[in-house]
């Protein structure tokens, strides 16, 4: 019996640090805009980037549905980009370049 348990024991511990291990690449908000922006993965909360800067999100290798929220002039009300899904590859990185449409 001491055998099966360290046999499971054996099976299960390599099946979760493997899970912790996951490949990760990134997603990068490139925000050449005027306004803040945030950008939101799967609906989680990933980042922020003033205007004229980037932030990175650490996102797991796959598919991944990234939206850009820009805060207006009240900051009250936000307008947002939502992004078709987007597949990250392991160990890279996906770029999202947003600007100002009047400029």
């Amino acid at each position: 019996m001491r055998k099966l348990a360290a046999l499971a024991l054996l099976v299960l511990v390599p099946a979760s640090v493997a899970a912790q291990d996951a490949p990760m690449g990134q997603i990068i908000l490139e925000n050449s805009s005027t306004l803040d922006a945030d950008l939101y993965v799967d609906g989680d909360y990933a980042c922020h980037a003033p205007s004229h800067s980037d932030c990175v999100a650490e996102v797991t290798s796959g598919v991944h549905v990234p939206m850009i929220v820009f805060a207006n002039d009240d900051y009250i009300m936000s307008d947002y980009i939502m992004s078709d899904p987007v597949d990250v590859p392991a160990y890279m990185s996906m770029t999202l370049p947003v600007r100002d449409l009047t400029t």
